[in-house]
This record gives C-alpha cells, sequence and structure tokens, in this order.
C-alpha cells in the first residue's frame, strides 16, 4: 500500500503530464478538453464546483478555525496574547508589530499579509524583530511614532521640538 507521500508524488506526476498533453487535469479524456486558460473541462469544472456548494459551510468552518489556531500559536510564540505597550488581553485586538517599523515594506518583500503572514512566521520559526501590539498602539506607532498609552503626543512634540 503506497504512502501518502508516494501517492501525492503520483497524483502530481499524472497532472503535469496532462497539463502537458493539453488534456483535462480532473479526468483526463482527449475529446473533453479544457478551453483556454482552463485546467478542468466543463464536467469535472461543474463536479468540483457542486461539490463545493455543497460542502461549503463545513470547509469554511474548518479554514476559520485553522486560521485561529494558527493566530493563537503565533501569538503565543511572541509572549502570548497580550499587548506588550498597555496590556490589553483583548484578543480581538491583537496583532503583529514589526519592532523596527518597516511593516509594510517587509509585507510587499516576502509577498504576504493577513493570516498568510501568520503562516510565513511559523514556517521561518518564529524570527526575533516581532511582538504583540494592539491595533491602537500599533497604529498609532506607525501612523503618529509614539503610543498615547506612554506619555502621549505632548512627549513626542518636545522630542521633535515642535
Amino acid at each position: 500500500m503506497p504512502t501518502v507521500t508516494q501517492t501525492r508524488a503520483a497524483n502530481r506526476k499524472q497532472y503535469e503530464n496532462r497539463k502537458r498533453l493539453g488534456l483535462c487535469r480532473g479526468c483526463g479524456v482527449s475529446n473533453r478538453k479544457p478551453r483556454p486558460g482552463r485546467a478542468l473541462c466543463t464536467k469535472c469544472s461543474n463536479r468540483k464546483l457542486g461539490r463545493y456548494y455543497r460542502y461549503r459551510e463545513q470547509m469554511l468552518s474548518h479554514q476559520q478555525k485553522y486560521i485561529r489556531r494558527m493566530r493563537l500559536a503565533t501569538l503565543d510564540a511572541y509572549g502570548g496574547p497580550v499587548c506588550k505597550c498597555c496590556g490589553d488581553k483583548n484578543e480581538e485586538f491583537l496583532t503583529i508589530d514589526h519592532i523596527d517599523g518597516r511593516g509594510a515594506e517587509h509585507r510587499r518583500t516576502i509577498k504576504r499579509g493577513g493570516h498568510s503572514f501568520y503562516l510565513w512566521l511559523k514556517q521561518n520559526g518564529f524570527p526575533k524583530g516581532f511582538r504583540v501590539l494592539c491595533m491602537n498602539c500599533n497604529f498609532s506607532l506607525g501612523m503618529r511614532g509614539y503610543c498615547p498609552h506612554k506619555g502621549g503626543r505632548h512627549d513626542v512634540r518636545k522630542v521633535r521640538g515642535r
């Protein structure tokens, strides 16, 4: 009996062969070639769509649970679900902050955002340079350069010479 890895390799090889020959990736029947730019013939495409709509709610539920587990694991890896600045523990408000302040640039570089960014962190062993902040602290630090929980705008104006 083949292992899961062997089965996946065989399926990948079959897919590549059908793709090379211009056949439907699903059934491989030569008289039902997919339209240009498509991988499946009309019959296989309709079957796949029917399956999707039949199990849509179940698939979305599993996906949401997976994303939440991955997000919580990421928050735990960076010190737990608590804002490093204000101590807020409300999970819905917490996010990952780039300590050096180059978050947008970094996300463009790795071409990831949202839950796929959490997956990138996990795949890279939760690298240093990140911390848990609430959205208010993260937004204020990113847009204004200070956090209102740490002295507010008056202190920053003195530092910047305003």
